[in-house]
């Protein structure tokens, strides 16, 4: 098996890249995605071009393991630095870190209040709500003297949540004094 060059493998995966933002990738069940995976596999300058460096029954691995994990990984992260910008955004003051714990972090706005958030996905907000509370419960660095905002960042990777289920939500987790902020 020969190592696929920087450059080839960066085509391929700008190549793959665009074919699953077409395709809806994330959203796709795994017959949609089997089948994605199959077309990908017999793309000449995908799958055809891999069999060139490797093993027949490895490229179908390769791709999975090293480029659609890239993808899905690529399109739903949220960096601290952008979270920061968005809280900014959101609240219009500047915004900064106080500390990160076990995916909460705590950050504290130029006007005096705590922000607690977590990055979760749609079908795992209520881990994300946990996450918060559990955090609320045992740090000391909120003074419970300042107000304090939860927030949950539901974090699509750029694919719609279904119809309307967003407003739902939002409105379920307020009634439990919690935000949601969907990127």
């Amino acid at each position: 098996m020969r190592t696929v060059p920087d450059t080839i493998r960066n085509e391929i995966l700008n190549k793959i890249y665009e074919l699953a933002d077409q395709e809806g990738y994330l959203t796709n069940n795994r017959v949609d995605n089997a089948a994605f995976m199959g077309r990908l596999l017999s793309n000449p300058d995908i799958g055809g071009t891999l069999d060139a460096f490797m093993p027949k029954e490895k490229v179908r691995v390769y791709i999975k393991d090293s480029m659609l994990n890239r993808y899905a990984k690529d399109r739903r992260s949220v960096t601290l630095e952008k979270l920061l910008c968005v809280l900014a955004e959101v609240f219009q003051q500047p915004v900064s870190l106080v500390d990160t714990n076990n995916d909460v972090s705590l950050c504290n706005t130029e006007s005096g209040f705590y922000i607690v958030v977590t990055i979760g996905s749609y079908t795992k907000w209520e881990t994300a709500l946990k996450k918060i509370l559990l955090y609320i419960g045992k740090t000391s660095l909120i003074n419970q003297d300042r107000e304090f905002k939860k927030i949950i960042v539901i974090s699509t990777g750029g694919v719609p949540m279904p119809t309307g289920e967003e407003e739902v939500l939002k409105r379920a987790l307020s009634e439990v004094g919690v935000g949601v902020l969907v990127l």
